[in-house]
């Protein structure tokens, strides 16, 4: 029993249910800050790079500020956990630094947001998705899910694939720290609640546990987990397999990058025009679930595979 209380296993999931349950405990102050802020109009008629805070804040629910305080959790507990572990920061990202860096960071945007943007088309094209006459200005769109993919890429890398998988490497082989990893990430993307949920009023300390409690619930439906937790995973595998083969984020944020622009473009600009309950399995509510989202990222994780050993041999006959 000591030994297991002393593991690093034992540690890691500590750290990982304490950022659930301090995110819910922060989740109910979090949204009551941002409500006051809101009915203040302190953010009124400003933006940031181009986002109206302002709106933002009006369209922020419960779900959202539980998102956001899941992150500020793990990210307060990251360092605790690090020195808890025996080590230092620097111990656990095991990273050198990339000449190729930005060839990896726009090859890898280009890859992700090029096929899910080809499948959006196709998607357009078939009827499944119509344009939608309400949607912003294309180049402010643009560049809001621009701006949107790149700081969530850098962020979310950062956190998962340098911090966490440096940290689960300490316990396992690459491969089951991969999976570990793609399964973590998985299920923090999927710590909101269903779409029908009727949220609590008034919120009160303990609506963030009680948001925990029918999040957890959804994984019991498989067509939730076929639509959309199958297709997290997978991108969280491979965007730990260009982390480990590159020794680098580069290429990893580039690739998250990518995908985010491309679903926030998407959404932007298009809306849904059949029912959802006809086109399940394989395609979802949205780019990024269903069987053909899945296909697509798989194609994706091939074609990096190829670019990357591609690149080595080119390097291997130069030096020859």
């Amino acid at each position: 029993m000591e030994g297991i209380l002393r593991s690093d296993v034992f540690k890691i999931t500590v750290y990982t249910v304490g950022a659930i349950l301090l995110g819910a405990l922060l989740t109910p102050p979090l949204y009551w800050m941002g409500s006051g802020l809101y009915e203040s109009g302190f953010f009124a008629g400003r933006k940031f790079l181009g986002t109206d805070l302002h709106d933002e804040l009006r369209r922020a629910d419960l779900a959202r500020y539980f998102n956001r305080a899941m992150m500020l959790a793990a990210l307060l507990g990251l360092w605790p956990a690090i020195r808890w572990l025996g080590g230092s920061p620097r111990d656990f990202l095991l990273l050198e630094a990339n000449p190729r860096r930005w060839g990896h960071l726009g090859g890898g945007f280009f890859l992700a947001a090029g096929g899910l943007l080809l499948l959006g088309w196709g998607l357009v094209a078939g009827g499944v998705f119509v344009p939608n006459p309400k949607a912003k200005p294309v180049v402010e769109a643009f560049f809001g899910a621009l701006v949107s993919g790149l700081s969530v890429g850098a962020i979310e890398e950062f956190f998962f694939r340098g911090c966490l998988l440096g940290l689960a490497l300490r316990t396992a082989g690459e491969r089951a720290a991969m999976i570990f990893v793609a399964v973590f990430f998985a299920a923090v993307h999927f710590l909101k609640p269903p779409e029908d949920l009727v949220m609590p009023d008034p919120v009160a300390w303990t609506s963030g546990f009680w948001l925990v409690g029918n999040i957890f619930h959804q994984f019991m439906e498989p067509v939730f987990v076929a639509a959309e937790f199958t297709t997290l995973i997978l991108v969280g595998w491979i965007l730990g397999y260009t982390r480990l083969r590159t020794r680098s984020l580069w290429l990893a944020i580039g690739l998250h990058g990518g995908w985010v622009f491309g679903i926030k473009l998407f959404g932007a600009l298009t809306r849904r025009a059949r029912g959802i309950g006809e086109t399940l399995p394989w395609i979802g509510k949205d780019l990024k679930s269903g069987l053909a989202a899945v296909a697509v990222v798989a194609i994706t994780g091939a074609l990096v595979w190829a670019w990357l050993t591609w690149l080595e041999r080119k390097e291997v006959v130069a030096d020859a």
